[in-house]
């Protein structure tokens, strides 16, 4: 929970945060305040690229909370106010 912890408490559900329905990939959204957190419960395979649409203009920063976890990568592009 220290780690997590701003991710769970005092949050609410995200909508505008559209996740691919892929079996291999699990998990759901939160936000508080300006921050959109992410929640993975099940991650895909080794260099699977799973594609995140978030209806928010100018998403500025995509980090890990759990800086010992590695092999995220992430790109983004921005078209009618939806980030993917």
């Amino acid at each position: 929970m220290d780690v997590n912890g701003a991710a769970i408490y005092g949050t609410s559900p995200a909508p505008e945060v559209e996740l691919p329905d892929n079996k291999d990939f699990v998990g759901y959204a939160t936000k508080k305040g300006p921050h959109l957190f992410l929640h993975v419960v099940a991650w895909p395979e080794a260099q699977a690229v799973r594609t995140v649409k978030i209806r928010r203009p100018h998403l500025v920063k995509a980090a890990l909370l759990d800086a010992r976890l590695t092999g995220f990568g992430c790109k983004s592009s921005e078209t009618d106010g939806v980030t993917t």
